[in-house]
């Protein structure tokens, strides 16, 4: 027989989620201070991780899912492989109250269909934030020299996508993104040519990946499919230009 989460099971689970969400929230803003406070990183990873099993528990999966990667976050900035700051706050609250929110809605029954949208676009905005965990430490841009050295420019790094941009593929090119970042050339060339369809975690890392060229002021020249094309008008992302 399958099993079915009780009234009291669900009201642990609402009184779990508005404790541990309201530690999160405090937590998060005084992070904004002191991003590498190891004491609050590991309060809020806690904390997170509690939401994520009641949620499990009582089969709230859309909480669950949300929890997951705010722990995941934390994890990776308690091991200094991401420095969590002011925009990634601004992800981790809204992720945070969308757990509130689905909490709340557990009242009056089981249907998470008017969540799925956000839920969705949250998971996505989270990954992105893991997507490029390196962010602080990425080289920026080197200073003009007083002399200019008798070489040749270094070659545009090309990086070049499969045909379908999902969680793996924007791992890999993360890795070449940061790679080419250290180098010297002010350009970077990203070649979706061949690319033909994404999902939310690949279309997280196209506009992470953008915003942190325009950034770091470096160019970051697209080339796209048709198809690519018109994925990227519908979700309606502005890729860095030709010229930063």
């Amino acid at each position: 027989m399958a099993f079915e989460p009780n009234d009291m099971m669900m009201d642990l689970f609402r009184s779990e989620v508005d404790s541990h969400a309201e530690i999160l929230t405090s937590s998060l803003l005084s992070l904004e201070q002191d991003p590498t406070n190891a004491a609050v990183l590991e309060q809020m990873m806690r904390s997170a991780h509690s939401i994520k099993g009641a949620a499990k528990i009582v089969q709230v999966t859309p909480a669950a899912e949300i929890a997951h990667v705010i722990e995941d976050c934390f994890v990776a900035a308690q091991k200094g492989e991401l420095t969590i700051n002011s925009n990634d706050i601004d992800v981790l609250l809204r992720g945070v109250d969308l757990m509130a929110s689905i909490s709340a809605a557990t009242k009056t029954g089981t249907d998470w269909s008017p969540f799925a949208a956000d839920v969705d676009e949250v998971t996505a905005g989270l990954q992105a934030v893991l997507a490029l965990e390196t962010k602080s430490s990425l080289t920026a841009p080197k200073p003009a020299a007083t002399v200019t050295p008798a070489v040749s420019p270094e070659p545009t790094p090309s990086l070049v996508a499969a045909a379908f941009l999902d969680r793996h593929e924007a791992e890999r090119l993360r890795r070449a993104l940061l790679a080419a970042i250290a180098g010297d050339s002010p350009t970077i060339h990203l070649d979706l040519t061949s690319t033909t369809d994404f999902d939310a975690v690949g279309l997280a890392f196209l506009d992470a990946a953008s915003k942190h060229l325009r950034m770091v002021k470096r160019s970051f020249e697209i080339e796209t499919s048709p198809e690519m094309s018109r994925l990227l008008d519908i979700a309606r992302v502005r890729l860095a230009s030709v010229g930063g």
